[in-house]
């Protein structure tokens, strides 16, 4: 019995000429409410020395 492949799409997959074309469907106050949320996120940078810092993770190599 074959598997089958399971297919994602995400916002990455979308071409980069393609963005301007999606329509707007937020209000201001969700779009508000976006902007502050996106705003208090930390970096992947933060969260990754956080994590070495608490003995979580190693430290990642550098290439």
């Amino acid at each position: 019995m074959r598997r089958r492949r399971r297919v994602t799409s995400s916002a990455l997959d979308v071409l980069p000429g393609t963005f301007d074309k999606i329509p707007e469907t937020l209000d201001a106050a969700s779009r508000t409410d976006v902007v502050s949320r996106i705003g208090q996120a930390v970096t992947q940078r933060e969260w990754a020395e956080r994590m070495v810092a608490e003995g979580v993770h190693r430290e990642m190599p550098r290439n």
